[in-house]
């Protein structure tokens, strides 16, 4: 596990996948909506996929995770904590973010190809659906069949920025990629 400013050098441009993590089998939140095992099972099933196709996996863990022992051992994935200063410049450079919910997603959907699992009943699946750079996956999806979704176009990342506040406000689109 590094922290972002760690890595050496500058992760190759969209040449990995991001995963962005949650604490869904519990981490520090004590809240577990999967067990330990699933949500191992996800990783390596990701990270599996993503080597079919050419790429690495970063998986940024949710602060929640940090300590967790569910940190495994594969050459294709990357754990990244830690990535404050980093974090833009990892999403940037993703060819494709995937994520099961968390408002670190919600640039990852504003400006770049995003597979959403839903691992619980949540609207906001619903609705981040309806932008076509968004895929979703049931939780018992088989995840080798993602079907890797197109970039957003500059309209559509409008669209998605003024319908989530993010449009006008200044201060947070320093910040936003």
């Amino acid at each position: 596990v590094v922290a972002y400013e760690k890595l050496k050098g500058q992760p190759e441009q969209s040449n990995y996948w991001l995963m962005i993590d949650q604490p869904l089998s519990g981490g520090d939140i004590n809240e577990s909506f999967i067990s330990v095992d699933q949500h191992i099972s996800y990783y390596l099933k990701i990270a599996q996929v993503a080597k079919e196709h050419g790429f690495r996996l970063f998986i940024k863990l949710h602060p929640g995770n940090y300590h967790m022992e569910r940190i495994i051992d594969d050459s294709n994935i990357i754990w990244v904590k830690q990535a404050i200063k980093g974090m833009n410049n990892l999403i940037e450079g993703a060819s494709l973010c995937i994520g099961f919910y968390s408002s670190l997603l919600m640039p990852c959907i504003a400006y770049k190809p995003t597979v959403l699992i839903e691992v619980i009943n949540l609207s906001w699946y619903r609705h981040m659906g309806k932008y076509s750079n968004v895929r979703i996956l049931a939780n018992d999806d088989d995840l080798s069949k993602i079907i890797i979704p197109n970039s957003p176009s500059t309209n559509e990342t409008d669209v998605f920025l003024s319908e989530h506040g993010f449009k006008h406000n200044i201060k947070y689109n320093e910040n936003l990629l």
